[in-house]
């Protein structure tokens, strides 16, 4: 069924579009073919994620909270966005900011458009 008429394999794109139209007849074909879609080739991003906390962790950071460490690596692996911001809109924020809660709160909607 998946196979063309040279009775061959086709790459991985025109099988997902043949398992698409029959998703109602094989839902759980479709449902792997999406996982392996999905799914990684390699672990490349989660080291990458491990070599920046090095950078983040450094010997006088060691004792630091989760949350804390979360902020950090957010504004690391964000670094093209948050080199944009002008510091000075940031500190004047930061001044009319009742409580860092709020300050954190605009940083992140910031950093996340």
């Amino acid at each position: 069924m998946l196979l063309d008429s040279s009775g061959s394999c086709p790459d991985f794109a025109d099988i997902s579009k043949v398992a698409f139209k029959l998703r109602s007849v094989l839902p759980q074909t479709f449902k792997v073919i999406r996982l392996v879609l999905t799914s990684p080739l390699s672990s490349a991003s989660c080291e990458r994620s491990f070599s920046a906390m090095k950078l983040v962790l450094n010997d006088l950071r060691t004792n630091m909270d989760d949350e804390r460490l979360n902020s950090l690596m957010l504004l690391f692996s964000s670094k093209n966005i948050v080199d944009r911001l002008d510091i000075r809109d940031v500190i004047k924020k930061w001044i009319g900011c009742v409580r860092r809660y709020e300050m954190r709160q605009m940083m992140f909607s910031a950093l996340k458009c």
